[in-house]
């Protein structure tokens, strides 16, 4: 699975060992605490990695699938624009 960000590319979710702190990543319709489309700044704290959202945090380890894969996140990089609209696939 991976998240649409336009009619026609598709993103993989980011891959948990692919994540380090002051990364960003793009959030899918898949939280009630952050927006869809919303790019948060991956933060380290000692009980592991995280991201603000309108809760406090949110740990990425909550996210974790069984692959390995960060279920809705994308790992922002410069070719993925800010403008692309996420849809959940």
């Amino acid at each position: 699975m991976g998240v649409k960000l336009s009619v026609s590319v598709n993103y993989p979710f980011a891959q948990e060992s692919e994540v380090k702190p002051g990364d960003r990543l793009i959030c899918d319709g898949g939280f009630t605490c952050v927006p869809a489309g919303k790019r948060v700044k991956v933060m380290e704290a000692p009980n592991g990695l995280y991201f603000k959202c309108k809760e406090g945090r949110r740990y990425l380890d909550g996210q974790l699938g069984d692959n390995g894969e960060l279920i809705s996140l994308v790992l922002y990089k410069p070719h993925t624009k800010k403008r692309e609209r996420i849809t959940e696939t």
